[in-house]
């Protein structure tokens, strides 16, 4: 939402970052060596993945940012993207938003119900897909998904 610099005691640079998410608004230190390293990344309107360290303090929680990364990356490397659906119906409408070649696992987790219990079934796709954060958004707002759950460093479900 917002970045300030000021200068420290000892002239080094600080940045106080204010943050929004869905859960609300948030304010976070960066010092020199990270300011420095991510200044382009912390500019008001950015989406990114934030590595914190937090501190209990009497009037609440402290944020100092240790680590800064576009969110765009998660569709640009090793990531898993499982879909969580109730109903087919949303499948081709998620067909055409994940068409294009990339770099992310895709997996389909279809939960049904009969009368005495749910039951679970898995699709993988063989072909890796381009799914940004803005394409997870998307299915997430699809009647049928339950959820969609995006990570980054792993292979996903099998």
């Amino acid at each position: 939402m917002a970045r300030q610099e000021r200068r420290t005691r000892t002239g080094g640079r600080i940045g106080v970052i204010q943050l929004s998410d869905p859960s609300g608004q948030y304010e976070a230190v960066a010092f020199s060596e990270i300011l420095e390293q991510n200044r382009t990344l912390l500019e008001p309107g950015s989406c990114v993945l934030l590595t914190v360290q937090t501190q209990e303090r009497e009037d609440g929680l402290s944020l100092r940012i240790n680590g800064v990364e576009p969110l765009s990356n998660l569709a640009n490397g090793k990531t898993s993207c499982t879909i969580f659906l109730a109903a087919e119906g949303s499948l081709p409408a998620i067909s055409r938003l994940i068409a294009d070649p990339g770099q992310c696992h895709v997996n389909f987790v279809a939960i049904s119900a009969n009368g005495r219990s749910d039951h679970e079934t898995l699709v993988s796709l063989n072909d890796r897909r381009t799914v940004s954060p803005s394409v997870v958004a998307a299915i997430k707002s699809m009647a049928g998904v339950i959820d969609v759950k995006l990570t980054r460093g792993a292979a996903g479900l099998p």
